[in-house]
């Protein structure tokens, strides 16, 4: 039989007994009927309940764990003290110890677990900042984000994330300055990149919606699908990032086969536009004008200008689309590039040119495609 903590500290039983039990750590989420040990009231004198923290047991120490529940075997024969050897029952502060930075799940934590606080996260292994919504490393990507209402540009659809970036407010949550493409965010950036998932924690100040009532909850993981630069209505610039879940939720599983059914959804495009497109260029390269022979034949891509994809909406129209080679492609949707007012091709990050866009006499490009492609790199 296992008991709880709480039932040891507050019927008297010396604190120097208790550290000298065995102990079995139980998640607190996996309990639904046990009590905080900070809701449990201590009536015997001399003995103190830590409010707000549960109390880990290992070689005789005490310090806060938030996330655990310490049950004791009760099968054991635990030795008696008198009240000298009686000693108060938790006063050290939290240990600041690092915690392992993890890409992906972290072992132990289910979908859907629940926690009170920041500090119960970081006690988790979930996240490790305290107010910082982004926890990531420049050279691996994002392990995880806070989604709780932080910045009024997130939109949160469920499935479908668009994330604002840190940085660029006051400590009035004023937007004071633009964003920069640095630390957490190129962490972001970076995870996009690699194609590797990050842990999204929703937080009860998020959309109704989709967060819980109160603190906060792990559901899962989510992959960078996008993320662009954005211009406020106060002329300040953004950066936001769209984040599409990976697989499904924990409760659309099917017990009986072991499987997960999981559904994607595709944008559909008319094959005969990307044909057409690269037919009209004769497969070459409209910015740097490179034609790709394989086995088979000519090889090139058909990009749209405008993304198609929400939050942008592009049509999937002749307007909206270039005929690239693969390298061009991905730094043409990487918003490493773009064409300016004149046709010219620019590097995002310099502004130096690279060379005029390419045209075909039955290809008309649309400004206003252009122009929006420009917004999403900053221009």
């Amino acid at each position: 039989m296992l008991r709880l903590l709480t039932d040891f500290v507050c019927s008297g039983l010396p604190v120097s007994a208790i550290a000298t039990a065995t102990w079995t750590a139980v998640r607190t989420r996996s309990i639904a009927t046990t009590s905080r040990l900070a809701d449990a009231p201590c009536h015997r004198p001399g003995y103190q309940c830590y409010g707000k923290a549960y109390l880990w047991v290992k070689a005789g120490n005490f310090q806060r764990v938030s996330h655990v529940k310490l049950f004791m075997n009760t099968q054991l024969k635990v030795p008696q003290y008198n009240s000298q050897q009686v000693a108060n029952v938790v006063k050290a502060k939290p240990a600041n110890k690092p915690i392992e930075f993890v890409i992906g799940e972290v072992p132990g934590v289910p979908v859907g677990a629940e926690f009170e606080s920041f500090e119960e996260l970081r006690a988790a292994g979930l996240h490790a900042h305290t107010q910082k919504g982004i926890w990531g490393r420049k050279a691996e990507g994002a392990a995880s984000i806070v989604v709780s209402g932080g910045y009024p540009d997130d939109r949160d659809d469920g499935d479908t994330i668009v994330y604002t970036g840190q940085g660029g407010q006051d400590d009035n949550k004023r937007h004071v300055a633009d964003q920069a493409l640095t630390a957490e965010n190129l962490s972001l950036a970076v995870s996009r990149d690699t194609a590797r998932p990050v842990r999204v924690i929703r937080g009860f100040k998020g959309d109704p919606a989709h967060s819980p009532a109160k603190g906060y909850r792990y559901d899962g993981l989510y992959l960078v699908d996008d993320y662009w630069w954005h211009t406020r209505h106060d002329g300040f610039k953004i950066l936001r990032f769209r984040l599409e879940r990976c697989g499904e939720r924990a409760t659309d599983t099917d017990e009986d086969s072991g499987r997960t059914p999981t559904t994607t959804n595709r944008i559909d495009r008319d094959r005969d536009l990307a044909q057409w497109v690269k037919r009209t260029h004769k497969h070459a390269c409209q910015i740097c004008g490179e034609m790709i022979s394989t086995m088979v034949g000519l090889y090139a891509e058909a990009a749209h200008i405008k993304p198609l994809g929400s939050p942008h909406n592009g049509p999937d129209t002749r307007e909206n689309l270039l005929c690239l080679c693969p390298n061009c492609h991905v730094r043409f949707d990487r918003h490493a590039i773009y064409v300016d007012h004149t046709g010219e091709v620019r590097s995002s990050n310099t502004d130096a040119p690279l060379g005029r866009l390419r045209k075909a006499q039955d290809h008309h490009l649309s400004e206003a495609m252009l122009a929006y492609q420009r917004s999403l790199c900053g221009k």
